[in-house]
């Protein structure tokens, strides 16, 4: 009988379509198992596709939402949506710690691709959690500042940008700066305009445009990172309902959506289609347990992800009109389940802090 015949080459191509299924943790490892696998792995091209293919996955593994004691925290915490989306899987809560031992107060700003936009100690950094690289940025972190993070693919340039907030301190409307970092050149750049940026939200990043919630006007602050101009766009024309009213950005599929919560009665959502807001899912409370409730994400699946403050995740299938309910388990002694805030989800990725060449 024949013997097998083993095989004595493998395509780079078919070993790059097996590299772009694993998680980042296995490449890492895999990097020491020959030169050409750590080349492939180290390539930024390679990079991209792994961070494009884990962006196409359905099943969300590479998918981490973080969660934290308060606002400016250190330790934080991390799980997989896969593992709350599975209620057989085990919740997967893991630490979300910073290298240095010595970081007591860190504040999550933004993220993008993989990176976090933080500030430790007063300093601002780029964090990628899944690789534990970190790059310091020159910028000096104040309660006068927020920041936000986003990619633009069209010059592959990843920016950081920076809202000075004067109104925060004295209540008055006075000139807020808007300065642009371009990892790519190293450098801020720095425009003066006219507006007030109190209490703003998270920076979200969709297709290189930047979005914040200004609570006090009641409008969401825009700044395009690629031609460098800010711009206010308003919130959805919402229905009066009874109880207190909470509204806040979000991505919905992809794209820009506004999240309306009414206090013990609903949430609604809406999409930006073109130049108009679309209102494209309400969900009353009567009739579905958990409470009050707050979407983090909407996935394009039909899928959102809500939580609510008694330590319990939520995930609604708006097609089905069903949950799946998850309760975070209470071993963490540093969490406080029933006190925890929710960051946005980040995906896991091999990009860089610091602008790889080609």
């Amino acid at each position: 009988m024949e013997s097998a015949k083993t095989i004595q080459y493998i395509p780079e191509e078919i070993i790059i379509q097996i590299l772009q299924r694993l998680t980042v943790l296995s490449l890492l490892k895999f990097r020491c198992v020959c030169k050409l696998w750590f080349s492939l792995i180290s390539w930024s091209k390679f990079k991209k596709t792994h961070l494009n293919h884990s962006k196409n996955s359905q099943n969300y593994a590479n998918y981490h939402l973080i969660l934290s004691p308060n606002q400016y925290s250190n330790p934080s915490f991390s799980c997989s949506l896969s593992s709350i989306f599975d209620k057989t899987a085990p919740f997967n809560l893991k630490p979300l710690n910073m290298q240095d031992s010595g970081v007591s107060r860190m504040r999550i700003f933004g993220h993008c691709n993989g990176l976090l936009c933080v500030s430790v100690n007063a300093e601002l950094l780029l964090y990628n959690p899944s690789t534990r690289k970190s790059k310091k940025l020159p910028a000096s972190v104040n309660d006068l500042k927020t920041y936000g993070l986003c990619y633009n693919e069209s010059i592959d340039d990843y920016k950081v940008v920076e809202l000075m907030n004067p109104c925060r301190q004295y209540f008055i409307k006075v000139d807020g700066g808007v300065s642009i970092f371009s990892l790519r050149t190293q450098s801020w750049m720095k425009r003066i305009i006219g507006g007030c940026f109190r209490d703003i939200s998270t920076g979200l990043p969709i297709g290189g445009v930047l979005h914040w919630k200004n609570y006090s006007a009641r409008q969401i602050v825009t700044v395009d990172t690629l031609t460098c101009t800010y711009a206010t766009l308003e919130r959805p024309n919402f229905d009066v309902l009874p109880g207190l009213l909470f509204w806040d950005v979000m991505e919905f599929g992809g794209g820009l959506g506004v999240y309306r919560h009414a206090f013990r009665t609903s949430v609604e959502i809406w999409t930006m289609n073109t130049s108009s807001w679309t209102k494209v899912l309400f969900i009353p409370y009567r009739g579905s347990p958990g409470g009050t409730r707050f979407p983090l994400l909407g996935l394009k699946d039909a899928h959102i992800l809500f939580y609510n403050r008694r330590g319990r995740l939520m995930v609604y299938n708006s097609r089905e009109n069903s949950y799946v309910y998850r309760r975070i388990p209470n071993d963490t002694r540093e969490l406080n389940v029933n006190r925890f805030v929710p960051s946005p989800v980040y995906i896991e990725s091999l990009i860089e802090p610091s602008f790889d060449q080609e």
